[in-house]
């Protein structure tokens, strides 16, 4: 989050309650969640516990002194680790948006049963490459058709790499299967995985951004519909 002006209650008082000094701009009310971390600088101040959307103030966790002092707001997350949902052969759906899950996708070894995997509007920033193909079961060897239906990773902070790695591992998965005559049905949604600072929100990479080798350009033009993988689709946008 950028930085934000606001001031406590009484200007010589410690207290746990915040007020913005600062009018336009940032919004306590739009842009704060209960939870997040208040900085000074670089120091950790607190957490945010409550909200006065109406007045614009926050309380936080510990009391402090400040006078129009410039804070910023840092969303606190939950890392779940690359190997939390190893091992669930079982496991046919996964519906986890909405989390504020950080860090990594999860590997998702030996998981070749899921068909609908969500990871919506979370703070995920990496993709491992094999996880497609963990999810899939080609990475098993297996040769029927993948369950796999939709894997959504829109409105999270995906790097540029890590977009390019989904991107290979849909053409080794379309690839892999084409070649056994399977057809499969994928969609994996990238929208809005990039972050812009400068109004705070999600838009999407362009194709310029993220085709930046011939050979990665050539492999995104032929997934999708009416083309000659159309089985595994890619949505940028």
């Amino acid at each position: 989050f950028p930085s934000h002006d606001i001031n406590i209650n009484t200007a010589n008082a410690t207290s746990d309650k915040l007020y913005q000094s600062n009018s336009g701009g940032f919004s306590i009310n739009t842009k704060v969640m209960v939870g997040d971390i208040v900085l000074n600088g670089s120091t950790e101040i607190g957490r945010v516990t409550q909200i006065d959307r109406n007045n614009a103030f926050i309380y936080i966790t510990d009391s402090v002194s400040l006078t129009a002092a410039t804070l910023s707001f840092r969303r606190a997350g939950q890392e779940i680790g690359t190997s939390y949902l190893n091992n669930y052969t079982a496991l046919t759906q996964v519906y986890l948006q909405n989390n504020k899950i950080v860090g990594n996708l999860p590997l998702f070894e030996n998981c070749y049963n899921l068909a609908w995997v969500y990871f919506s509007n979370n703070l995920i920033s990496n993709y491992n490459s094999n996880t497609l193909q963990n999810i899939t079961g080609m990475a098993t060897g297996r040769r029927s058709t993948p369950r796999l239906r939709r894997l959504d990773l829109s409105s999270n902070p995906l790097s540029a790499e890590a977009v390019r790695r989904v991107i290979q591992d849909a053409y080794s998965v379309a690839v892999y299967y084409f070649q056994l005559n399977v057809r499969p049905s994928i969609t994996i949604n990238l929208a809005n995985t990039k972050y812009d600072s400068s109004t705070d929100s999600f838009i999407n990479w362009t194709r310029e951004e993220i085709l930046t080798t011939p050979e990665l350009e050539t492999a995104f033009n032929q997934l999708g519909s009416g083309n000659t993988y159309s089985g595994v689709s890619v949505l940028l946008s």
